[in-house]
């Protein structure tokens, strides 16, 4: 049998085929003695049309003849090419429809979701609790390898064990077992952290480059912590996925579209005010019993809610990416400086000046891919 199969989209005819596969292309020759090149295909312009199928293969097509297709039989290099292309390009999301069928499904889509969300979003709330702890580091694993591939990881063991003595230190404060935060550090300009599911918490080296003190780092971490604790990127993710979450986690899928859209959810995630404003809440508390101010947090939040004001081009513009995933900052800080005022609690470091510059430096340079 092949390993290849072309369809030129001018005829219904299937042409067995072999590819000669280079670093930003591949030819598709015609599998006979002639060897004539049929086409070219370069990688930017190609996309996964059919996604894997065991006994079946995988389809990919070109954007700039759609009706085109090369089916592969042998999964090994059916991976290879998917693996060259674009992100967005590696796994069949889309479906081709015409504009008006499109703008009808959405006006229905937009119907239903009125009458529907509300039902969702309180389904939701019980079903978290019902998903299996087993499910939940799954789904993490699954996310934690698919971020590795947006992000280089940070293998520095020095900041990671300064990072866990200022969760364990929160951890410790709130007389709960089994509350402390496995982190992973990603190189990124971007100043963002995300709690994912599983007790976990994603660090973009840029938070720790900008951060100003250890109290700002706590902060952040308190917060974030709030999320862990209520399973709220867990739930968020069953709102925002339904069903197919679960079902992806039951049958084992592995299938990369799936990972990419988790984990792009992640970095893009809008918590809703309430939920905001409660993981404020939780980690203004918890920074209070572990001896931090809640002012650290107030202090990271008001430096960006300042920069959210400057020319969106400006240098420090990579700021409202944090503020995307986390809404109401004004209203937020408020909250934040009221209960801080009252706690009149001064904050005390786990880390002398040096420790700290040492995190503050962390992963600043970044490693070529």
């Amino acid at each position: 049998m092949s390993l290849a199969c072309y369809l030129d989209g001018m005829t219904s005819q299937k042409r067995d085929v072999s590819l000669s596969i280079g670093d930003h292309s591949f030819i598709i020759l015609s599998n006979d003695s002639s060897l004539a090149t049929l086409a070219t295909w370069s990688y930017p312009k190609i996309f996964v049309k059919e996604d894997w199928t065991d006994g079946l293969g995988g389809t990919f097509g070109h954007k700039d003849n759609p009706d085109a297709s090369l089916i592969i039989y042998q999964k090994q290099l059916f991976e290879r090419i998917r693996k060259r292309l674009r992100q967005r390009h590696q796994a069949s999301f889309i479906i081709p429809v015409h504009y008006r069928h499109l703008l009808l499904m959405a006006i229905c889509a937009v119907g239903v979701g009125f009458i529907l969300f509300p039902a969702i979003r309180y389904i939701s709330n019980w079903v978290t609790y019902l998903v299996p702890k087993s499910f939940e580091i799954r789904l993490s694993d699954l996310l934690i390898e698919e971020l590795k591939t947006e992000f280089k990881p940070c293998n520095d063991p020095k900041a990671l064990a300064d990072l866990q003595k200022i969760t364990k230190r929160l951890s410790a404060a709130t007389g709960i077992k089994d509350t402390v935060p496995e982190i992973y550090l990603f190189h990124s300009t971007s100043p963002n952290a995300f709690s994912l599911p599983g007790n976990r918490i994603a660090i973009l080296s840029g938070f720790l480059n900008d951060s100003t003190s250890e109290n700002e780092i706590a902060g952040v971490m308190a917060h974030e912590m709030g999320h862990m604790v209520k399973r709220d990127s867990l739930q968020a993710f069953i709102e925002s996925q339904g069903v197919r979450v679960i079902i992806s986690l039951i049958s084992s899928s592995n299938s990369y579209g799936d990972l990419a859209e988790f984990a792009s959810f992640m970095q893009t995630m809008d918590y809703s005010r309430q939920k905001e404003f409660a993981a404020d809440a939780y980690g203004a508390s918890l920074l209070v019993k572990a001896g931090y101010s809640p002012q650290g947090l107030s202090s990271f939040l008001s430096k960006i809610d300042k920069e959210e004001q400057s020319d969106f081009l400006g240098s420090y513009s990579q700021y409202l990416e944090f503020l995307s995933t986390h809404p109401d900052t004004k209203e937020r800080i408020k909250r934040i400086q009221i209960y801080a005022q009252k706690s009149r609690i001064t904050s005390t470091n786990s880390l002398t000046k040096d420790q700290f510059l040492e995190l503050k430096n962390a992963c600043l340079s970044l490693p070529k891919r």
